[in-house]
């Protein structure tokens, strides 16, 4: 939670208003699991605390910049505005075209067409490119 309360190192060098706004969407997505796990525990179990609300959902392991992309997307009601806050955050070029595309009924896996024509396949090829 060090992260979203703006006490953790990641914060350093990163502008106040971005540090805000990214804050309040980490903050969105928090409530939305929230949300979610307190009425899966209506028909389970009586839960009495945030905190105990928080446990069922396992945030080790991912992606920050996942949990704060889908606490815009919330806020917004648009994955499409919520991709061009976040293309203006990480500094994509106006040139770039991010795209959205969904298909709910099957995997959906990220990629990337860079201007010489190479492609990258998968998140973590794309976050860790060798």
């Amino acid at each position: 939670l060090r992260i979203v309360d703006g006490t953790h190192g990641a914060w350093e060098g990163i502008a106040e208003a971005y540090k805000q706004t990214v804050r309040a969407f980490l903050v969105n997505f928090f409530n939305a699991c929230l949300r979610r796990e307190s009425v899966q525990e209506l028909s389970v179990d009586v839960v009495n605390t945030a905190d105990e609300l928080a446990t069922h959902f396992d945030y080790r392991g991912g992606s920050i910049g996942n949990f704060m992309l889908t606490g815009a997307r919330l806020f917004f009601g648009s994955l499409e505005a919520a991709i061009f806050w976040f293309s203006n955050l990480a500094g994509i070029p106006r040139a770039s075209f991010v795209v959205p595309v969904i298909n709910v009924n099957s995997k959906v896996t990220l990629g990337v067409k860079l201007q010489n024509g190479q492609e990258i396949i998968g998140q973590d090829n794309i976050s860790h490119p060798q």
